[in-house]
């Protein structure tokens, strides 16, 4: 299967949406106050109230899920090895005779490797 050019762009893409709001995302929670309250349900709504009312915080957190989203809607359709980065690193899966159930046994396999 080629890699088109569009998958490749996507990828650049979500690498570009984690990259740089990773930091402004780090940036942003370093500057919130601590949160106390009695009950831990009403901890976790405040937490939520002061992560999600601050604009600094909520935009590259925004930004950051899209990447989510387009990360796991390319990977559908991308070859594993562009996904990887490198050849050598692969873990392939395969239906091994003999295991119950059809399951899979996992092996390292590089790139003179068949899988």
């Amino acid at each position: 299967m080629a890699v088109s050019f569009g998958q490749v762009l996507a990828l650049v893409l979500v690498a570009a949406l984690w990259g740089g709001t990773q930091p402004l995302l780090k940036r942003a929670s370093s500057r919130l106050q601590p949160v106390h309250e009695r009950t831990w349900v009403r901890q976790l709504l405040q937490e939520m109230k002061t992560l999600f009312l601050n604009i600094e915080y909520l935009v590259p957190f925004f930004l950051n899920q899209c990447g989510s989203l387009l990360y796991y809607l390319t990977l559908a359709s991308t070859v594993l090895s562009l996904l990887c980065g490198c050849e050598d690193y692969v873990w392939c899966a395969h239906k091994a005779p003999g295991v119950p159930d059809g399951g899979c046994v996992w092996h390292h396999c590089g790139p003179s490797a068949a899988c």
